[in-house]
């Protein structure tokens, strides 16, 4: 089955380019947006993107930024531990500060925009992942906000606080292990 969103939510003056080739052959899809600000100089309004590549050796996912005007404000490679659109939106809350629930999902094009027949065959496949994943997160985020309900969780006194990743630790040992093995131990 075959769905297909359609522009409501998203600004039709607002030209996202559904495909992105780069300079060393990769491909880009464009999956999801959400609206932000650049904050270089004057605040200027931009468009990030969420990017599917199917294209070997690149990230799965990747987010550019652009102004109205197309000028690139932010180019920010994906996760490289996992391929999935989870760690492709938890690296973008952490690392861009964008909560997983402002994602909004490219419009697709009318015409076929795919390079290649196997370009669309991912390119379904994971925009259906993110599909599945900001449902559930869109629930819980608009019914907390619409009922006005307390979170189920607050932070300790002081707020969360990030971990020092640099202290001398078994724990922070055990990361760094983890981040450059190939397979998780027998």
């Amino acid at each position: 089955m075959k769905r297909k969103s359609g522009p409501e939510g998203a600004d039709s003056t607002w030209d996202t380019r559904f495909h992105l080739e780069q300079d060393e052959g990769g491909h880009f899809y464009a999956v999801a947006w959400c609206a932000g600000m650049a904050p270089q100089g004057p605040l200027q309004e931009v468009r990030l993107t969420l990017y599917f590549s199917p294209t070997p050796n690149f990230s799965r996912f990747s987010f550019f930024a652009h102004d109205d005007g197309g000028h690139c404000w932010l180019y920010h490679r994906g996760p490289e531990h996992s391929p999935t659109v989870d760690a492709a939106l938890l690296n973008a809350w952490v690392t861009l500060g964008v909560p997983a629930y402002a994602w909004r999902l490219s419009v697709l094009p009318a015409a076929n925009a795919f390079v290649e027949p196997v370009h669309e065959t991912g390119y379904r496949a994971a925009r259906f992942e993110l599909c599945r994943a900001l449902h559930g997160i869109r629930m819980a985020a608009w019914t907390e906000h619409d009922l006005e309900t307390e979170p189920l969780l607050m932070p300790p006194p002081g707020g969360f606080k990030p971990v020092d990743a640099y202290a001398a630790s078994d724990e922070n040992a055990e990361l760094l292990g983890a981040a450059f093995e190939e397979s998780a131990p027998e």
